[in-house]
């Protein structure tokens, strides 16, 4: 008999704390309620459903400007030459004329300030009388035929030319090279030079070209440069 009820008294214990494990759950259920995120089969237009596999770099910050290559290194200057275009053109004082020389030709201190002197090739030189008229430039002619005629010099012949429409008239001379020092008061070498007296009848342009006489014939393309490319205004 005690043992039947002492089963029974199991029985009620068993019942009663199952009873507890059923019902404890669902009473604490609405205090504290855990959901999952639906399956949205329609995601939200604000998130993007495409993996990019392919993502676009970090954008590096700009570092502090700093001058450019170019601004640093010089540009294209360039150094000073001894071969300045300027330094072969001789213009007359008054723009009256221009006279351009060869390449090699470099002006150089005249004998006086009345004369403008440039060193020209095959060991030649050009002296350019520096008158102000018509008048002077021939008196300054005849006056240096006559003084090269006392000091030995022998004539050979005589030409025309044509510049810029105005006719020039050349006489050749030919005189040793010691007397020409003497005469001009410049060094010389002894050989024989030839003496060109250039003038253009009704301008002041007036000049006398020397060359040693072995290099004449070879000078003789370059004089007609300078003589045919006189300039008149």
């Amino acid at each position: 008999m005690n043992i039947f009820k002492n089963m029974i008294r199991l029985l009620l214990v068993f019942s009663l704390l199952c009873a507890f494990f059923i019902m404890v759950p669902f009473a604490f259920a609405d205090e504290a309620q855990v959901t999952l995120p639906p399956l949205n089969l329609n995601p939200s237009p604000s998130l993007s459903t495409d993996l990019n596999l392919n993502p676009s770099p970090p954008v590096p910050s700009q570092p502090e400007s700093s001058p450019s290559l170019s601004q640093i290194q010089p540009g294209n200057e360039t150094l000073p030459s001894f071969e300045n275009s300027t330094s072969r053109v001789y213009q007359d004082p008054k723009g009256l004329y221009t006279i351009t020389f060869p390449e090699g030709s470099s002006q150089t201190p005249g004998v006086d300030e009345k004369i403008a002197m440039f060193n020209v090739p095959d060991n030649g030189k050009v002296y350019i009388l520096k008158v102000e008229s018509t008048e002077e430039a021939n008196e300054g002619v005849t006056d240096i035929q006559d003084e090269m005629v006392k000091s030995g010099a022998q004539m050979f012949g005589q030409s025309t030319l044509n510049a810029s429409g105005k006719q020039g008239k050349v006489i050749l001379f030919s005189m040793d090279g010691k007397a020409l020092s003497e005469m001009t008061g410049q060094q010389f070498s002894a050989v024989p030079h030839a003496i060109l007296l250039t003038y253009f009848p009704g301008t002041s342009l007036a000049m006398i070209i020397v060359v040693p006489k072995d290099s004449y014939k070879n000078a003789q393309p370059w004089i007609l440069e300078i003589l045919n490319g006189a300039v008149f205004k």
